[in-house]
């Protein structure tokens, strides 16, 4: 829940967001995990 509603603290939104960029891979398995939708993207403020 706090995934989908962008309530974590901004190093691990940062740290997920590059993550999810940087690995095809990652960010799928991720996704899936989390059962997210596949454009689901970390929002950083």
């Amino acid at each position: 829940k706090k995934i989908t509603e962008n309530q974590l603290s901004e190093p691990v939104k940062r740290m997920f967001k590059e993550s999810l960029e940087l690995s095809d891979k990652w960010a799928k398995n991720f996704r899936e995990f989390w059962n997210l939708p596949e454009d689901f993207k970390m929002e950083v403020d």
